[in-house]
């Protein structure tokens, strides 16, 4: 059973926020990026996307996660390759129509190669800021999650800890009442 690309994506962001920390470290210690230690989730989201078309960072970062326990590194780097790719494909295919369109204007002498190198690094910059993006939402709804999740735990203790009282006010009514009857 594969995850779906929203799934793989959800994982690498919640990987990502869980051990910040340590995925600049083999950012910097790789030579994928060069941050800050106390850098921010957004400059190591950048960090991430800015390296996503890179199949070795991909084998790279998939053994790295597989390191902390966190998934079986094979299915984890297939399924990041796949998302990766789906992702890419809207803005790369939309970057093919255009391009398909100043071909027809090529061919009547109007377009040059560097308008078409422009047009690919336009495609993989907005690839690049849509796996950022991506990633940070998904980081953005996993905290919120656990927030609720924790919310949730305290509106529990308090209803509880309100019983007890209850209970215990009832208790003692029960034993003021019997001891005025004798």
């Amino acid at each position: 059973m594969t995850k779906s690309d929203l799934d793989i994506f959800r994982d690498v962001a919640e990987f990502i926020l869980d051990n910040r920390e340590q995925t600049i470290v083999f950012l910097n210690k790789k030579g994928y990026a060069r941050l800050n230690r106390n850098a921010s989730l957004k400059e190591v989201n950048d960090a991430i996307a800015n390296n996503l078309l890179n199949q070795t960072f991909v084998f790279d970062f998939a053994r790295f996660m597989d390191g902390d326990g966190y998934s079986n590194w094979v299915q984890i780097v297939i399924a990041v390759a796949t998302a990766i790719t789906n992702v890419i494909v809207g803005a790369v295919d939309s970057t093919k129509r255009r391009l398909f369109g100043e071909q027809m204007a090529q061919k009547q002498g109007v377009y040059d190669r560097e308008t078409e190198q422009w047009y690919k690094d336009q495609a993989e910059l907005k690839a690049k800021k849509e796996a950022s993006l991506m990633l940070s939402n998904l980081q953005s709804d996993i905290i919120l999650k656990r927030e609720l999740m924790e919310d949730k735990k305290e509106q529990r203790k308090t209803l509880y800890t309100m019983l007890m009282f209850m209970g215990g006010a009832v208790a003692l009514a029960v034993l003021a009442i019997k001891l005025r009857k004798k």
